[in-house]
């Protein structure tokens, strides 16, 4: 797979009132792949050389146009609200099948994979509290993906790319304090529900059955927690922490089978 990309993006800020700040930002990218594939079979350590699936010789170039718009209230010195849309791009590309997934379970027309675009709404503020000794902030955000990039595992050793639509939907909140001198205290939870719909698990039995399913790699919550305390010593500084992380359950496939799920810790 050999690639060139081009790119070049601007961002402007502007504070068009003394607590109003408007940001727009472009970006252009012209993204080029060519991609060249053969799978051989080596039975028995012999030469490889039984093509078992066909040589590809296949090209994209993807001409991506993406932006933002943001809209900041300063309240006060210690205290900013904001909203934001934007416009965001991952280039297509083309998957490889691996082992003995041959041409008749993943024809060549289901290598190329279509470039993910996705529209992102959020809105959130950030504080200053107590003589800037806690800082409190959180955001709520959209997220709606077309052409969504999915992963799925596919029998009997590959990994695939597929284009879903999908919708992500969060909030996270953090806290940091620094309640005295030398102790520092953070605590932040984050919140995800992601469905990835029209997912067709069935396909390889020439059944096709569809359904909404949970994007890989995703928690629906996860938290963390630290504590860190630090004094003066020798003319430098001596610090002891203790930090904890939650993960929730997720999976490492778009099928969401219970042999690929792995539990929270």
């Amino acid at each position: 797979l050999n690639t060139n990309a081009y790119a070049g993006f601007s961002q402007v800020e502007w504070d068009f009132a003394s607590q109003w700040t408007a940001i727009v930002g472009l970006r252009y990218t012209d993204d080029q792949k060519h991609y060249h594939y053969v799978q051989n079979v080596c039975p028995n350590f012999a030469a490889c050389n039984a093509v078992f699936y066909p040589a590809q010789d296949l090209s994209r170039e993807d001409k991506l146009g993406t932006g933002k718009v943001e809209l900041e209230y300063h309240l006060a010195d210690d205290m900013l609200l904001y909203a934001s849309y934007n416009r965001g791009a991952k280039s297509g590309g083309f998957n490889f099948p691996l082992s003995s997934t041959g041409p008749a379970a993943q024809p060549p027309s289901t290598l190329p994979y279509k470039p993910e675009r996705l529209t992102t709404y959020e809105a959130g503020f950030k504080t200053d509290w107590l003589n800037h000794t806690l800082q409190v902030n959180g955001e709520a955000y959209y997220y709606d993906y077309h052409d969504f990039q999915s992963f799925i595992l596919l029998p009997p050793l590959t990994t695939f790319l597929r284009n879903n639509p999908a919708i992500t939907r969060g909030a996270e909140l953090s806290m940091n304090a620094k309640p005295i001198n030398g102790l520092t205290t953070s605590l932040s939870v984050d919140y995800v529900n992601n469905q990835v719909s029209q997912v067709n698990i069935a396909s390889l039995s020439g059944l096709p059955l569809y359904y909404t399913k949970e994007a890989p790699f995703t928690s629906p919550w996860q938290a963390t927690a630290l504590v860190r305390y630090e004094w003066p010593l020798f003319g430098g500084s001596l610090g002891v922490q203790g930090d904890a992380k939650f993960i929730d359950a997720y999976f490492f496939s778009l099928t969401n089978y219970q042999s690929t799920r792995q539990p929270h810790f």
